[in-house]
């Protein structure tokens, strides 16, 4: 009885991170062509802030799946390992994605670009939205689950781009 509860918490957990993930790539894919449209350094900027949200997602997907996994050959201790190589992935994907983002700002200090301001503050709007969306379905998962914990607290963190270039 006590496996099919544990089970059934894992594929809740697994539904719960699905969804978050769709909700986050489907705003970043809609967040980069409003960037583009609106000539907006900080709609690109949050964006990149986006693709690791779902990066991080994805790979706390990943991990709960490998989670269900017993211990096995040279994984005695599971795939607790996995954990700590994908942060530093994560890691690297932001250091690109800030570096990006100081060239295009000095590149735009040099030469500033016009800026829509009105499709900014939409697509702000929408942003919070959809975080606090993803939010709420990982907020009613499992508390057990320390990805499911970890996504909760990185999408409380709402990055709310700056209307200007």
């Amino acid at each position: 009885m006590h496996d099919h509860h544990h089970g059934h918490r894992h594929d809740a957990d697994r539904r719960s991170l699905t969804i978050a993930l769709v909700l986050i790539t489907a705003f970043l894919v809609a967040e980069v062509v409003a960037a583009v449209f609106a000539g907006s350094l900080a709609l690109l900027a949050d964006a990149g802030h986006m693709l690791t949200d779902a990066g991080a997602l994805g790979f706390a997907l990943f991990a709960a799946t490998l989670a269900a996994r017993p211990a096995q050959g040279r994984w005695t201790f599971g795939y607790k390992r996995l954990e700590i190589l994908a942060a530093q992935a994560n890691g690297v994907t932001l250091l690109v994605v800030a570096l990006l983002i100081v060239f295009g700002a000095v590149r735009r200090l040099i030469t500033p670009d016009d800026v829509r301001g009105g499709v900014v503050l939409v697509v702000a709007l929408a942003g919070i939205a959809v975080n606090a969306a993803a939010t709420a379905v990982l907020s009613r998962a499992s508390r057990e689950s320390l990805n499911v914990r970890g996504m909760v607290k990185a999408l409380l963190i709402v990055a709310v781009p700056k209307l200007g270039p």
